[in-house]
């Protein structure tokens, strides 16, 4: 059985591969996911379904700029960082 943080993993990996909405578990440590993103070397594909604040984490993450900003098409309310 998985737990919360893999759960919220495979929704933001069904969210960037699919253009699906995440529906995300009520507990998710999202320190735990990043960790486990980059376990699995997911982290860029991960990424684009994050909630803002966590993306920006997962891009310092990866050691990447972020002084750049694009808009995800299926997200109408946020920005993310891009990745140069």
């Amino acid at each position: 059985m998985i737990d919360s943080n893999q759960q919220a993993l495979l929704e933001l990996l069904k969210a960037s591969l699919f253009g699906m909405k995440p529906s995300f578990p009520e507990v998710v440590d999202w320190d735990a996911v990043l960790k486990e993103a980059q376990d699995q070397t997911v982290v860029a594909l991960a990424a684009p379904a994050v909630p803002t604040r966590e993306a920006e984490k997962m891009a310092d993450a990866r050691g990447k700029e972020q002084d750049a900003v694009f808009t995800d098409p299926r997200r109408t309310d946020k920005a993310i960082p891009s990745v140069r």
